[in-house]
């Protein structure tokens, strides 16, 4: 019960931050989920992702997982296959801990940078 509680804040909270990402639209935001419908998310938060899916401030893939991220790219597997999509950012929200320490050990390099507002 209690790991149930936690998978469904932590979506929360992975919805909260692509949909402040997409606020403005000025951003490319290209959520990653591994399941068909968000519906372990509240209700409004449900809607608030459709909505932001229907405006274009969202490309929600469904069922997909992250195969690989290069410097410039990312490449998700689906259901339809490997779709490859330019980023400039990866956020990795997997979980309610920072998954630093695991990126670190598994050879990943983690750069923090100042964005600009």
């Amino acid at each position: 019960m209690k790991g149930r509680k936690s998978r469904g804040r932590d979506l929360r909270y992975q919805a909260e931050a692509a949909l402040a990402l997409g606020r403005l639209g000025t951003n490319k935001v290209t959520p990653s989920y591994r399941g068909d419908n968000f519906k372990r998310a509240r209700e409004r938060t449900q809607q608030f992702l459709e909505e932001a899916e229907k405006d274009g401030r969202l490309n929600v893939q469904r069922n997909s997982t992250v195969a690989e991220i290069r410097q410039d790219s990312v490449t998700l597997n689906g259901a339809g296959g490997n779709v490859d999509l330019p980023n400039d950012y990866v956020f990795a929200l997997i979980g309610g801990e920072s998954p630093e320490e695991f990126l670190r050990k598994t050879g990943i390099e983690i750069i923090e940078k100042v964005l600009a507002a």
